[in-house]
Parts: structure tokens; sequence; C-alpha cells
């Protein structure tokens, strides 16, 4: 009799007691203490809600485990490898700052439903930041324990092809972005061991994207080399209609000549303002400048005779427009109509197309939508003519 009735009064209290009280009761199994003491909430976010059990998840990293609550949150404990980590520490959540206390071993934050990033930063600076996310989830909680772990250091070197250190690079290291100093350095201090990507990316040059490092010294140090993109130059030199084989063209003291199509290319140029000259025996020399900027350049010169001034005229007078972008229109002489082979060539004299056509009109039209930006030959020839046009695609 006397047992029931000590059951019967346990239970009595059991039933009145406050639900934070439960609370307290049902973490005193876990190592963190009475929940009363872990309550840390932002000013924006209720604290309403109870929480009835705590159970423990690995971390740092996205976390969606979930525990039965009225409110959702997250909670986190910090661990030092033997048990509760005993230095002090705080957690950046939500674009607020908490405070980790080792007499405590947890904070409990309460939210609305989303994905959070979060960044602990141990007061002793031998130890690593970690950083993570997690997801909260309709009302649950999400624990999330946080390894603590020794600090390493990686230091990133960017340096050009000429091995010159390039300043202001941007380097992205795990989500986080530094910019290198004069001496092309980017140094990621506190992170623990494990494996990363990272990217580098500055104007003019080739990015490097998503590359694998794996941290697993005290410091580690590697060297980055970035290749400047580069671009084509094309010139077209003629006087008058007629292109001007032989002209010797100067650009930033490299020299090329002219074919018989009046045309050379200046290859694998970096971005940047380069000086040109232009010289060919019987003709005033042309001089000028051309800026490379996020793409070839092509540049038309007509060359003035010396024993003959001429009067400029429209270069291809067949063709129209020219340059041209979608279409071209191909006039020929009054007395050509009939049968005709239409070759359409690269600068270089490669044959890229070649069809037959019969002409009525003395007019056709090429569809050039397809073409890459360019200088372009095309050949016409019929009974008792034929006739190549050059044309640019821009």
């Amino acid at each position: 009799m006397r047992l029931y009735l000590i059951i019967l009064v346990c239970f009595s209290v059991l039933k009145f007691i406050p639900a934070p009280q439960l609370m307290a009761a049902a973490v005193a199994t876990h190592p963190s203490p009475a929940i009363d003491n872990l309550c840390a909430s932002a000013n924006s976010m209720s604290s309403a809600g109870i929480v009835q059990l705590f159970p423990v998840i690995q971390g740092p990293g996205t976390n969606a485990a979930m525990v039965s609550m009225a409110s959702p949150g997250v909670y986190f404990t910090l661990d030092g490898g033997w048990g509760t980590y005993l230095g002090n520490a705080i957690i950046q959540f939500d674009g607020n700052e908490y405070a980790y206390d080792p007499a405590i071993g947890g904070v409990l934050i309460f939210c609305s439903q989303g994905i959070y990033p979060y960044v602990v930063t141990p007061a002793d600076e031998s130890k690593a930041i970690i950083r993570g996310t997690v997801t909260v989830i309709a009302t649950n909680l999400v624990p999330v324990k946080i390894e603590i772990a020794d600090a390493h250091r990686i230091d990133i070197f960017v340096n050009d092809q000429d091995m010159n250190a390039l300043k202001d690079a941007a380097v992205n290291f795990a989500g986080v972005t530094l910019y290198t100093d004069d001496n092309g350095l980017a140094s990621f201090d506190r992170y623990p061991l494990g494996t990363y990507t990272y990217s580098v990316s500055y104007p003019g040059y080739i990015s490097i994207e998503n590359q694998s490092f794996e941290v697993m010294a005290q410091v580690e140090t590697t060297k980055i080399i970035l290749n400047r993109y580069v671009y084509d130059a094309s010139f077209y030199v003629t006087s008058g209609d007629i292109p001007l084989e032989g002209a010797s063209i100067s650009l930033q003291g490299i020299v090329k000549i002219t074919d018989a199509y009046g045309a050379v290319t200046f290859r694998s140029l970096a971005e940047g303002a380069y000086d040109y000259i232009i010289t060919k025996a019987g003709y005033f020399d042309e001089k000028g400048s051309i800026v490379i900027s996020d793409g070839n350049v092509f540049k038309e010169i007509n060359m003035v005779s010396i024993t003959g001034i001429y009067k400029p005229k429209s270069v291809n007078p067949g063709l129209f427009p020219n340059p041209g972008n979608e279409w071209i229109s191909v006039s020929l002489p009054e007395n050509c109509r009939g049968k005709f082979i239409i070759t359409l060539a690269d600068i270089q004299g490669r044959i890229l197309f070649e069809s037959k056509i019969d002409v009525t009109t003395g007019q056709f039209k090429l569809d050039t939508s397809g073409l890459k930006n360019g200088i372009y030959l095309l050949t016409a020839s019929g009974r008792n003519f034929k006739q190549t046009f050059r044309f640019i695609k821009q």
C-alpha cells in the first residue's frame, strides 16, 4: 500500500512540473548542463518553444538532423577531442554572434526555417576556425557538433607566366576570398586538416576554377601560374581596291609581310595597346595603333602611292554590306549569267564552303550568320568570268 502511495505521489508531482523543468530533467543525461543555461536567442528571434532532447550529430557541414520541438532552432556543441571543448569561442550565426562558454558546453539558437551559414572561432588562435551550413526544417531542432582541431595555414602565391607576382589577384579558398599582396601572396589561416577547393582569377588572365587542395602540413605553400588571355590582330592592306602584297607591317617590334591577299595576322597577343607602322616601296608609310581588349582585332589599311595618289573607292564594290553580319549580297557584271561555282575560304586560303548556283539576275545572297568574325575570301567562277571578293564578318 505504501509503495502504491509513493508512485502515485511521484506521478502527481511530475504531472504538474512546468515544461522547462521537464526539459532540464531530460537534458541531465546529456553532457551539457540544464537548458535554462543553454538558451541564447537573437533579438529578432522568438525564444518560445521547448526542446526535450539534444542528440549529437557529427559536424561541421550541412546538417538536416531533426528532433521534435515546438520552435525550430540549432543547438551547437563543441568537442575538444576528449569531451566538451574547454576553451572560449564565438559562434556567428544569421548575422549575430553568440558566446560559447565551456562551463555550459553548448549554445541553443532559435530561428526560422532556412539554410544558415555559421562560423565557429575559438579564442585560442592555435585552433582552427570551423565553417559550415545548417538546414533548419519545419519545427525541428538541428543539433550540430563542432570538432575543434588544430589550425593550419595555407599560403597561395600567384604569378604570371614570366614568374612576376600578380597583386590583387582574387583567390577563393573554401568559400573565402582574399586578394594577393605585393608579393602575390594570399594567406589563409586557421583551417583544419582536410581537402578543399580553390579558384584564382585576375583581369586579362585565364582563371583557374575549382582545383582540389589537401591540407596536411602545419603550413602549406603552393604557387599558381596564370596565363594571359591572347588574341589575334589581322591586317588587310590595299591600294585602292587592290590587295597590296609585300607590305611590311611592324607591330611592337614584330615584323611580318603581307601575302597575295594583302593580309597578315599577328597571333597570341595579350590585351593592351600596340603601335604599328606599315611600309612598302613606292607608298607613303602608314602609322597608327590598335587596342586589343577581350577579342580579336581586324584592321584595314589603304596605302597611298607616291607616284599617283588615288581617290579611295569602296572596298569590294561587288559585296554589300561589307563588313557584314547575317548575310551579304554579291553583285556580278551585267553580262554574267548562268551557272557559277561559289567558293568560300578563310584568309589563309583554306576552303570552307563550295556550291553551284544558277545566277539569273546578276545578284545573289549568302547567309553568313554561321561564320566566326574574321576576314574571308569569296570566289565566283563562271563562263569567261572569275573574281575573288574579300569581305569581313563582324
